[in-house]
């Protein structure tokens, strides 16, 4: 099964797919961004817009091979700031986010 979410789409292997939707959802998500909860949706959908039930089991709802989309996609964590590295020396982070002389 193909999840689309924004502009990116994952297949995903579903086994058996005893799995309900939800865990379609959220693998798709984990592909998106591997950080824990940073991209969720609240389910997905058909190519026509018809919604697919969160707890219906992936094998009953979605017929294999077909592509779903991800329904109200939230980045939920912003991007990062790097910080230091504790082994690294506040001297030796600042020489290194510091760009060099062309």
């Amino acid at each position: 099964i193909i999840v689309h979410i924004r502009d990116k789409c994952f297949r995903i292997p579903i086994g058996s797919g005893e799995q309900p939707v939800k865990w379609l959802a959220h693998a798709a998500c984990i592909r998106c961004d591997p950080r824990p909860g940073a991209i969720r949706v609240s389910g997905l959908r058909e190519e026509n817009g018809r919604s697919i039930p969160n707890d219906a089991r992936v094998i009953d709802a979605i017929p294999l091979g077909t592509d779903v989309w991800a329904v109200e996609v939230v980045t939920a964590i912003a991007s990062p700031t790097p910080s230091r590295p504790p082994e690294m020396t506040d001297e030796a982070w600042r020489a290194m986010a510091t760009p060099s002389p062309r």
